[in-house]
């Protein structure tokens, strides 16, 4: 995704990158309005840990951002994007890590019912987990994420 990323906006000086938490669309919103900067002529890239129904990044409020912000192109990046049916005008992010199976996941920052956020990957999860160590051994990695040392 990284690669697909600067190869995009490469030749764009000084894009803005603006990182989605939970439920932090609308403060997001919120705090770019209010910025000391014109975002007019720029591209902005929002970034969110998972694509799943799609509110989140493609909902109303990015779209409504997306169209407002006067910024020359607004992207939208993601971890993980589920694979499943969405409304016709939230269908895909413009960049995305993995696509993943429509399961319940958890790691590298989501979780799963306040489970291990901190896992170094994506982990799927069975629905019939209700505690950490039956989440941790019912679930399969998706995509492990390398350590920095392990990639040298």
């Amino acid at each position: 995704m990284e690669m697909a990323i600067t190869e995009t906006l490469g030749r764009y000086g000084d894009p803005l990158i603006l990182v989605v938490p939970i439920g932090g669309l609308f403060p997001a919103a919120q705090i770019v309005s209010r910025l000391d900067f014109p975002l007019e002529g720029r591209t902005v890239i929002v970034i969110d840990d998972i694509l799943d129904e799609g509110p989140t990044l493609l909902g109303g409020g990015f779209l409504d951002f997306r169209n407002e912000s006067g910024a020359h192109k607004v992207y939208g990046a993601v971890l993980a994007e589920k694979k499943r049916a969405r409304e016709p005008d939230v269908q895909h992010a413009d960049f995305t890590g993995v696509t993943i199976e429509d399961r319940y996941v958890c790691g590298c920052g989501m979780d799963y019912k306040g489970y291990p956020r901190n896992v170094p990957g994506i982990l799927f999860i069975s629905r019939s987990a209700p505690q950490l160590d039956r989440i941790l051994r019912n679930a399969h990695f998706a995509l492990p994420i390398p350590s920095p040392a392990s990639s040298v």
